[in-house]
């Protein structure tokens, strides 16, 4: 039997405001200008009360996509985690509740793929908290790649992971002498009249600064010896949340999600490789908390 968890509401104290919470704001950037100014959110003055409206968009959601057809029983035991709690921010009794870990949830996005990212590279870039610079460029490669939905399949996702699995792999051969290491990110979203998918790409890449840029097919961005806050900015941009899974037709994220469960772990959306590999560890705020100073250079 399922077991289902009621909601509650949660007691925030503060927003955080260390480099990892910063890339994870700005990744979420897209939901949050739905209350907030850009400028309002690039200084990191989000009111409190936004991130209550955020946890009661996604508990809707939650509702959403069942009725559009998500399978509780792919999800396993308590699937329901209307409670998962927010990223950025302090609040009371925070180790009761646990992330949902579901493709949709704004909050594990930043989780999974943000804060992994930018821990993973901070490690690699900066060898102690009193380096200010860092010792390695940052490369920022995006592309988007539109494939075509078959109404004869569950929108054609198995020509979906297909096209996943093949960018994944060029991603990871791109000739780059000195590579240090670096994570790329897929996200999937469909298109509204439902007659393509598009698939976006985001990858970064840690290269000695001597390392040419390589040719890339989409857009390039270098960060020269970029400081803790150049990253944090430009990594939250690079990995934006897709707001479509949040607020988008549910039909499809459904799908999606159903797809995804049954695939298991073959179905790979984020990988790291080189020094910044994670073997598939996953952050959350109080891990992090223990692995980094709290103490901002």
């Amino acid at each position: 039997m399922i077991e289902e968890e009621k909601p509650v509401q949660f007691r925030f104290e503060a927003v955080r405001y260390r480099h990892a919470d910063n890339a994870g704001r700005q990744a979420l950037k897209p939901l949050l200008r739905r209350w907030l100014s850009a400028r309002k959110i690039d200084a990191g003055v989000v009111p409190l009360n936004t991130y209550h409206d955020l946890v009661e968009i996604r508990r809707r959601r939650i509702e959403h996509l069942i009725q559009s057809g998500w399978l509780p029983e792919l999800a396993g035991r308590r699937w329901y985690r209307p409670n998962c709690p927010p990223v950025g921010i302090l609040m009371e009794y925070r180790r009761q509740y646990h992330p949902c870990n579901q493709t949709f949830c704004p909050f594990c996005w930043v989780r999974n793929y943000v804060y992994q990212t930018y821990d993973a590279a901070e490690r690699v870039l900066y060898p102690d908290k009193y380096v200010k610079r860092a010792t390695l460029d940052v490369l920022l490669l995006t592309r988007q790649h539109h494939l075509a939905a078959q109404a004869r399949r569950p929108y054609g996702l198995d020509r979906v992971e297909s096209v996943i699995a093949d960018m994944r792999g060029q991603a990871t051969l791109l000739p780059v002498p000195g590579l240090a290491g670096g994570a790329s990110l897929w996200s999937i979203q469909l298109a509204d009249s439902g007659e393509y998918w598009t698939i976006g790409e985001s990858t970064l890449l840690l290269v000695p600064t001597e390392t040419p840029s390589p040719w890339w097919p989409g857009t390039l961005e270098r960060l020269v010896s970029p400081s803790r806050k150049q990253l944090a900015y430009s990594l939250g941009g690079l990995l934006s949340y897709p707001q479509a899974l949040l607020i988008g037709p549910p039909e499809w994220v459904a799908r999606l999600l159903n797809y995804r469960r049954a695939r298991g772990g073959n179905f790979r959306t984020f990988s790291t490789y080189g020094r910044m590999r994670t073997r598939g560890q996953r952050y959350d705020e109080w891990a992090l908390r223990q692995l980094r100073d709290e103490d901002q250079v």
